[in-house]
């Protein structure tokens, strides 16, 4: 029977953690686990899925809640509540459901304070990792007889009524899906027509009906040459050589998403290395099974853009395949050919030190699923086919490198009713913070103490102590000291959002409780560190997406409401760059572009609604006083005038006007996506009800150049979520200037 186990794994030579496991989950079945009443209530829940398995794709996890329910010996001792329909809903009754909601929740809480989940779903996780295991032969060894068992029954589970798998487990048939679930069931032991109801003879005839697989998408294309059941001439190049350009060019792999540039990069190795598995006879069936025409007489280079209809969720633009057959034509014949050969060997080089760095970083867990499969076939490769390295491999053929990564595949097995599978990695931090959320929220939660405690101690634990190793900077990294991530501490990778997350269920005096009256630079370290990521860390969700911030306004959302816990104390700004910074957030409304002010109530306002002409006097255009620390009289249309460059600049400019954003979005009353800084013009984040009582701007010059800093700011973290670490663009007085702007209390 299976069995999940929590924050094992201390005594595998192979595996390396820096919190001691905390938040690992992994299953392993113990034939003499259970009794023969859990059995079969094990195999009455994976009944009714299949039966039902095409109304409910997702399962319930009924494996580990009966496991926790049965070793914690929980009990529900809290009368059921049932509300008829036409019946009055009174709030004793809707405390009495939440109360037993509320204990069931706590006992399904892992001893080290985390609550496992499924992070699961999409279809063409597992059989990359099975391809793998089959290439290396370690298949059987790393998944026995009774994981096998439970991966197939996860295959039949999700099959489509059509024969057919999708992308994921609630997608319509796909060639990708269909194609990798047909191989991976033939390399787990069923034959041609085999598997439950026919499964492999309905899924090979989806695939030849629908064009066979050299219709197969990119990342198909990929697994299949890797396997040797497909041609690498068949492929759009993917070269390594990328990764030698200069990283300030808009092409260079550093300005990728991470998630994409870390798939592309070990599979840029195996297209550089051409790497084939070995060609066995089993290979040579599939050859034969999976095209519509004896495999040796395809032509491989015609299919390079060939893709299912079924695949294509947006045609590629003409421009990508001149760049693919310009790369295809004109630059892979050279790169493969003396002397040219030694720019890929370079090539090759530099992408392994990456791997490798990635690999280290995350103790081998990296940073998801597909790269996982992709950055430990690497290891396998560079033993066995690598020629600097072949003396390696024939002194040690089981090397370090691979083995710890054959020790993190039990990070990402999942089990439940519908079988195993593969996770792109797991959810625990970013479940644990929202549940205990939840729990706080009640005004019941002193009936689950220990619970609660326990959370905080998996937060706590779970929180990143340290950046990247070495200079992560020319690693395309940025810091994580301080953050949180996604899954547990040992992941590594932070995330803006699950870092506010982890912070939330903080009280927002936490840090005055702790350090009252003190101010920044004499916090503790350990307590710092927060702060630290929160001032220089992009504030791009998703481990720093430049290029998707747009699409991920929740987690900007979140991110700034992490802020409050450090609201007085005082953060630095750093490369603010010349001219002007506008980015415009585009609302399907196509609302019109607009300005909007903070007023002394910290109310957003239309520009237009307000007179500035009694502001730019120092007046309150609201209330008609003198605005606290704003100089009356101070013409801005004046100060901004191209007429009077040569007008001394004051010691002491006072920043009158606060616009909170210009921008085709429908601002929220408590969220404002976008920071812009102009002469007389300071744009800002507006939080809750903080108000600006004034800003002075001082200059000095500091080698070479003007350096300025603002101070006079009360609670200025609390009320700011400007894009620390990227460039903004300042226009002052019309002169492209570089400035450092520093924020300083006073």
């Amino acid at each position: 029977m299976w069995r999940l186990k929590i924050a094992e794994g201390g005594k595998d030579p192979y595996l390396s953690s820096t919190n001691n496991f905390v938040g690992r989950q992994t299953w392993e079945f113990d034939p003499n686990y259970g009794s023969e009443e859990e059995r079969l209530e094990v195999e009455k829940a994976r009944l009714h899925y299949w039966n039902h398995r095409h109304q409910v794709k997702p399962s319930s996890d009924v494996l580990w809640r009966m496991q926790f329910m049965r070793e914690k010996k929980f009990k529900q001792d809290i009368a059921q509540v049932k509300i008829e329909d036409g019946e009055e809903v009174s709030y004793e009754k809707v405390t009495t459901i939440l109360r037993r909601s509320m204990h069931l929740f706590a006992a399904l809480q892992a001893e080290d304070g985390h609550w496992p989940a499924e992070n699961a779903g999409l279809m063409y996780f597992m059989p990359p990792l099975v391809f793998f295991l089959y290439i290396t032969g370690h298949l059987n060894s790393v998944f026995p007889e009774e994981h096998r068992k439970e991966i197939l029954r996860y295959l039949y589970c999700h099959q489509n009524k059509d024969g057919g798998w999708g992308f994921h487990l609630e997608g319509h048939s796909t060639m990708f899906g269909t194609t990798l679930s047909y191989i991976c069931m033939r390399l787990l032991g069923e034959g041609p027509d085999g598997g439950l109801d026919g499964a492999c003879g309905k899924d090979r005839e989806w695939i030849l009906d629908h064009g066979s697989a050299t219709v197969i998408p990119s990342w198909g294309k990929t697994w299949l040459s890797v396997l040797g059941v497909r041609e690498w001439i068949g492929c759009n190049p993917i070269p390594p050589e990328f990764w030698l350009l200069p990283s300030f060019l808009p092409v260079h792999p550093a300005k990728m998403w991470c998630y994409c540039r870390l798939v592309y990069m070990p599979m840029s190795y195996l297209y550089g290395r051409r790497f084939v598995g070995p060609i066995t006879s089993l290979v040579l069936q599939l050859r034969e099974e999976l095209y519509a025409q004896p495999y040796n007489e395809i032509n491989w280079k015609s299919t390079r853009h060939l893709c299912a209809k079924e695949d294509i969720y947006y045609p590629p633009p003409l421009l990508q395949d001149i760049m693919w057959d310009s790369l295809y034509i004109f630059t892979e014949p050279f790169l493969t050919r003396w002397p040219f050969s030694k720019i890929r060997e370079q090539a090759l080089k530099t992408t392994m030190k990456h791997i490798h760095y990635e690999d280290e970083n995350s103790r081998y867990i990296t940073i998801g699923a597909v790269e996982k499969v992709l950055l430990a076939k690497k290891n396998h490769i560079i033993l066995l086919n690598s020629n600097h390295m072949l003396a390696c491999w024939a002194e040690d053929p089981n090397g370090d490198a691979f083995k710890k990564h054959l020790a993190r595949i039990p990070d990402y097995i999942w089990i439940a009713e519908d079988g195993m599978k593969m996770q792109s990695f797991g959810s625990q931090e970013w479940d644990a913070s929202l549940a205990i959320q939840a729990l706080l929220a009640t005004d019941i939660s002193h009936e689950i103490g220990p619970t609660l405690k326990n959370g905080h101690d998996f937060i706590k634990a779970s929180q990143v102590k340290d950046n990247p190793f070495g200079d992560f900077k020319s690693m395309y990294r940025h810091i994580s000291r301080g953050s949180w991530t996604f899954s547990d501490q040992d992941h590594g990778w932070q995330v803006s959002d699950c870092t506010s997350e982890g912070l939330k269920p903080l009280p927002p005096d936490a840090v005055q409780l702790h350090f009252p009256g003190l101010h920044f630079p004499n916090i503790p370290p350990n307590h710092r560190i927060t702060l630290w990521y929160s001032e220089d860390q992009h504030w791009e969700v998703g481990f720093g997406i430049r290029n998707m911030l747009l699409s991920f306004t929740h987690g900007w959302s979140d991110v700034v409401q992490g802020i409050p816990l450090f609201q007085n104390y005082w953060v630095t700004f750093t490369r603010i760059s010349a001219e002007r910074y506008d980015m415009v957030v585009y609302s399907p409304d196509g609302c019109d572009i607009r300005d909007f002010i903070q007023n002394e109530h910290g109310e957003v306002v239309d520009v237009d609604a307000i007179d500035f002409a009694d502001v730019e006097a120092g007046v309150d255009a609201e209330h008609g006083e003198v605005v606290a620390g704003v100089e009356a009289g101070v013409d801005v249309e004046d100060a901004n005038s191209e007429n009077e460059e040569d007008e001394e600049i004051p010691e002491e400019i006072l920043f009158d006007r606060v616009i909170i954003a210009r921008a085709r979005f429908r601002l929220p009353q408590d969220f404002v996506p976008i920071a812009l800084l102009e002469h007389h013009t300071v744009l800002m984040f507006r939080f809750e009800d903080v108000y600006s009582e004034g800003l002075v701007i001082n200059q000095e010059m500091s080698r070479g150049r003007q350096r300025f800093w603002v101070s006079g700011w009360t609670n200025f973290v609390r009320c700011s979520g400007i894009q620390i670490g990227q460039q903004m663009r300042l226009r002052y007085r019309h002169r492209a200037v570089t400035w450092e702007i520093l924020l300083s209390n006073v």
